[in-house]
């Protein structure tokens, strides 16, 4: 939230988000330093469109500001997107759309992931004074263990698969596996939710089955930001040589990355941790502290090891 000391002299809006305004919020974002995967944040908008909230300078008809808190698991919201152009700060414009994105939330409990600036802030004065306990950890840099990832033939297991998913509609199978095993994580089902992420063009998804119970044990995504680096997540398996496996795949896929990886992970995660930071050796950048409004959903962090999207949560 940010304290208004000027006067706004153009006709400003503040209202929902269009489908065509997803990706220059996200270019918005982007250029504030702060970097997610636009076809992730287009998914969770296709999800819930009505908790995406813009601000508008109308005599230019410019996006000005942004905030989102789409509601995903256990009745929760999560927020984030939240950005004011930098030219068009200290006018009390964060405030706006703060608070019209609060107001589509209602009654809801609400979370998000608190800047260590910040902090104070969203637990004393604006309302999030739950701590998880937990934050999220991101990390950065030019990977330089990929080679040291294991692999499936090296696991020497033979009734585990490795599996690409080709398409939504070509693969409903595999689908369906991915989001039963995905709510082992969520403890709560995100279908919907799912099926939009894992149809983007620009993500490649990898899950392991295990042959004895034909079920999927772990799967992961990947995707590139908006600054191109690759972007892992979400990564979830049943332990740490499954998620290796997978990890190792998406990073070796032949997708249109940079040499960068950004990888969001939990503080409450010792495999994620292990990953990004001893294998890949990837650079911590902030850890963010997660606050919500009225409670803490319930979550596996034993079987976590990329988050699905810093801005949206787990």
């Amino acid at each position: 939230m940010e304290k208004g000391d000027q006067s706004i002299d153009f006709q400003l809006l503040v209202r929902q988000m269009k489908p065509d305004e997803v990706a220059e919020s996200v270019q918005m974002f982007s250029e504030a330093g702060l970097h997610d995967s636009p076809s992730t944040v287009e998914a969770f908008y296709q999800y819930d469109p009505k908790r995406f909230i813009v601000a508008v300078d109308e005599d230019k008809n410019q996006i000005v500001g942004c905030c989102a808190a789409p509601v995903t698991t256990h009745d929760t919201a999560f927020l984030g997107l939240y950005v004011v152009d930098k030219c068009y700060q200290r006018l009390g414009i964060g405030v706006k759309v703060f608070k019209q994105c609060i107001s589509a939330v209602g009654d809801r409990n609400c979370g998000l992931g608190a800047v260590p600036a910040k902090f104070d802030i969203y637990k004393n004065r604006a309302g999030f004074n739950v701590e998880e306990g937990s934050s999220l950890v991101i990390t950065q840099g030019i990977p330089k263990g990929i080679e040291r990832l294991k692999t499936l033939d090296k696991l020497n297991n033979p009734k585990l698969q490795l599996r690409k998913l080709i398409s939504v509609e070509y693969d409903e199978d595999l689908v369906q596996k991915i989001i039963a095993f995905d709510e082992q994580v969520h403890l709560d089902n995100r279908d919907k939710l799912l099926r939009y992420c894992l149809a983007k063009e620009d993500t490649v998804t990898y899950a392991v089955i295990d042959s004895d119970s034909n079920q999927v044990i772990g799967y992961g995504c990947i995707r590139p930001d908006s600054i191109d680096r690759a972007m892992p997540g979400p990564l979830y398996a049943m332990d740490d040589d499954i998620a290796e496996i997978i990890l190792g795949q998406l990073l070796r896929c032949d997708s249109c990355f940079n040499d960068e990886v950004s990888f969001f992970t939990s503080s409450k995660s010792v495999g994620g941790l292990r990953l990004a930071k001893e294998v890949l050796n990837l650079t911590e950048a902030e850890r963010c502290a997660k606050l919500y409004t009225r409670t803490i959903p319930p979550f596996n962090y034993d079987m976590q090891y990329a988050c699905h999207t810093p801005d949206f949560a787990c």
